[in-house]
């Protein structure tokens, strides 16, 4: 696989993603987010007020291969 646009070297460059989730309220967005993220699930989560951001670093190697 070529290198990203901006490698210099030779070498690849990590590739960063932002997502971004919009929906109706109550509909488990940041239930989702943390499943993802922290492997975590809470039967008892508060509704999210305004906003709610997380960071999740994965190693895509495998796929990008």
């Amino acid at each position: 696989m070529a290198a990203p646009s901006g490698a210099q070297d030779g070498r690849s460059q990590p590739l960063n993603f932002k997502i971004v989730l919009l929906g109706e309220g109550a509909v488990g967005k940041t239930s989702l987010v943390l499943r993802y993220v922290d492997n975590k699930f809470n039967e008892k989560h508060i509704s999210t007020l305004q906003v709610f951001c997380s960071v999740c670093l994965t190693c895509l190697n495998s796929f990008l291969q």
